[in-house]
């Protein structure tokens, strides 16, 4: 699958569509793909989330057009690209642009410009990915879940790490036991089982059929061909650049395979997280391209 030329094409939707309330579904659907892998494709390839492009799209857009219709009143404007009410959209643009949307109107040169992505080819190459395409069986894992939406999970990830580890990665933990046992904290796993615009995150580790406390969830990951790709380096730096890589570079090299099942799993190691020589990976499920 060409996913620069399927993101050039969502690109080019919002612009049609900009004055319009958009989603993740919508724009997906409109390209013949998941919300879900349109999600990560999006925020790993343009380093935002879609509703912080539209949101920043749609507010230089109304600075324009305050600016080129004298006759356009704030309000106009604020409902126009689906602010609630006047005041919302007035706290919008000032934190967009430093300035009031009616002093931005008497002096454009305060306008922040934030133009359309236009996309090329983001092919980089001349640098080394180590990964491996590896056929997995089913296996299940034991983990403590959390439901995100596609807006709020980038932010609010770190923070469930910080609850869930501070809860039960000690030895008073009644649960401890099987903490260690199954290594929870092994894997930090996405799952996007219901194709709306949220997702189940587990800090997860390998499940052995053992007894499932109140509060622990298990999951089957099915048996898929897997990309995994190893990161070396102190977290996060390290494994924030590899998935951008594989975002920028990877997929749009490897055209021969796509995404699969909406899943995307991370794997830790036991390392101090600041470890210079520190290991992790990606894992992506994918499947071959029929010609």
């Amino acid at each position: 699958m060409d996913y620069i030329k399927t993101l050039n094409e969502a690109l080019n939707y919002i612009e049609e569509h900009l004055d319009e309330e958009l989603s993740y579904s919508e724009i997906a659907n409109h390209v013949a793909i998941s919300p879900y892998h349109f999600m990560h494709i999006f925020k790993g390839v343009t380093g935002l989330s879609l509703m912080e492009y539209i949101r920043n799209r749609q507010l230089y857009q109304s600075a324009l057009d305050l600016a080129h219709d004298s006759s356009l009143k704030v309000i106009d404007v604020a409902y126009k690209y689906h602010y609630a009410n006047p005041e919302g959209y007035t706290k919008a643009f000032v934190r967009f642009c430093g300035i009031s949307p009616s002093k931005a109107r008497k002096d454009t040169h305060y306008i922040t410009t934030f133009m359309p992505i236009k996309l090329g080819d983001l092919i980089k190459g001349g640098q080394f990915m180590d990964y491996e395409i590896v056929e997995m069986k089913e296996f299940e894992i034991i983990g403590v879940s959390r439901r995100f939406g596609f807006n709020e999970g980038y932010n609010k990830i770190p923070s469930f790490w910080g609850e869930t580890v501070s809860k039960i990665c000690n030895k008073k933990y009644k649960n401890f036991d099987l903490v260690a046992k199954a290594m929870i904290g092994k894997y930090g796993i996405c799952i996007n089982d219901n194709n709306n615009e949220d997702f189940d995150y587990i800090i997860a580790g390998d499940y052995h059929n053992e007894e499932v406390p109140e509060g622990f969830v298990v999951k089957k990951i099915p048996a898929s061909l897997w990309a995994k790709f190893k990161c070396v380096g102190p977290l996060p730096g390290s494994l924030q650049s590899v998935n951008t890589r594989i975002w920028n570079e990877w997929l749009p090299s490897h055209k021969e395979y796509e995404l699969s099942v909406n899943i995307d799993i991370e794997v830790y190691s036991d390392m101090p997280l600041d470890d210079p020589h520190y290991e992790s990976e990606i894992w992506l499920p994918i499947k071959r391209v029929s010609n």
